[in-house]
């Protein structure tokens, strides 16, 4: 019996051991939890919607969709496949239709707000009131940290095609500061307006074009991806 109540005894501890360990896992894991929670930095909670844009810089990712949480404030994030914060749009402008099309950086976005409570949504609901026949789209094109130089490029290769009827740029007073920071490294036409260029790279043995890219008009980079134990040759073509 004696050697019985000893292996009942250790078997009770040893069960009494795997709970605090379970518990102080839980204990931890909660701690975590709660710290992420009440931290989350808003750079963290950016890079889950933003991607490198070898045109633009930075876009919002196309169709991504999630919660941006801080202290401050709790919004969902329904990108759509534009990588607008905006709902589904056609480029083909609808009949009897007004579209405006507004671009800006953060506060043109929503930073911090329901994406129906951006002045976006606010001018169209008030536009849809009025007494007309005609229906009004406002798109909301804002990007964090977009300057007037990015604005001009999204519309020139992308904001164009929604074919809209009015173009409103917001312009804040970091937009000066972003300016002088993208214009560093950007390429510029004989007019003074951004520009980029299309690297073409061909195999040399083939004689045959095997690659194409657009550089990135504000930093110069670009991207690439070829096979190795080839020989490549690379040109820029580079507009006016």
């Amino acid at each position: 019996m004696r050697p019985h109540g000893r292996l009942g005894r250790r078997l009770r501890e040893a069960g009494i051991r795997a709970l605090l360990v379970i518990a102080s896992l839980l204990f931890c894991l909660g701690l975590l939890e709660l710290s992420v929670r009440l931290i989350q930095p808003r750079e963290v909670m950016r890079f889950f919607y933003m991607q490198d844009d070898s045109l633009l810089h930075h876009r919002f990712v196309p169709n991504a969709n999630g919660r941006y949480k801080t202290l401050e404030f709790d919004t969902d994030y329904k990108l759509n496949a534009l990588g607008l914060r905006d709902h589904e749009y056609s480029l083909q402008k609808p009949p009897n239709t007004f579209r405006i099309l507004m671009l800006g950086d953060s506060f043109t976005e929503g930073d911090g707000v329901m994406s129906h409570e951006t002045f976006s949504k606010v001018l169209e609901a008030r536009l849809r009131k009025l007494p007309t026949t005609m229906r009004f789209e406002v798109i909301n094109a804002g990007v964090p940290s977009y300057s007037s130089m990015l604005e001009y490029l999204y519309l020139k290769h992308y904001g164009l095609q929604l074919n809209p009827d009015v173009v409103m740029i917001h312009f804040d007073l970091s937009d000066i500061y972003d300016d002088i920071e993208y214009a560093k490294s950007a390429r510029f036409d004989e007019n003074g307006n951004p520009v980029d260029a299309t690297i073409k790279c061909e195999d040399v043995e083939l004689k045959k074009e095997v690659g194409i890219a657009k550089t990135d008009p504000v930093t110069g980079e670009y991207f690439i991806a070829l096979p190795t134990g080839r020989y490549y040759a690379y040109y820029a073509d580079v507009k006016g």
